[in-house]
């Protein structure tokens, strides 16, 4: 389907752990968490910055919604950086929605990682 997200087709063709289901919807969950954070902090691959956004964040009268993107941009930043050494297949698998290539293995360390952090069981 054409608006499956990469890390769906991932989860469904079990190229995440094609040797163990749970450990699959384990990664799957991590990476979709990332996901998540990026939309809520309205982070997503730009071809030119998005201005608009930037200004409604500094001058918004919506608190909440300055509030709630400062703290997802903010817990975002902490997920990447607890694994920093494979930000680069994670970025592009889970916010840029492009296939990682011959960096599967490192994607699939990085959604590990991720697990550890997120604590998901």
């Amino acid at each position: 389907r054409i608006d499956d997200h990469i890390l769906i087709v991932y989860r469904n063709r079990k190229i995440l752990d094609p040797s163990n289901a749970e450990s699959n919807a384990r990664r799957y969950l991590a990476g979709s968490r990332i996901r998540e954070l990026a939309d809520r902090a309205n982070i997503n691959e730009r071809v030119t910055p998005n201005w608009d956004s930037f200004l409604v964040m500094v001058h918004s009268h919506n608190e909440n919604i300055q509030v709630d993107r400062f703290d997802s941009y903010e817990a975002l930043h902490r997920a990447m950086m607890y694994a920093v050494k494979f930000h680069a297949p994670l970025w592009k698998c889970c916010i840029a929605d492009q296939k990682v290539g011959r960096d599967i293995n490192k994607l699939r360390v990085g959604l590990d990682m991720l697990v550890e952090y997120f604590k998901i069981r």
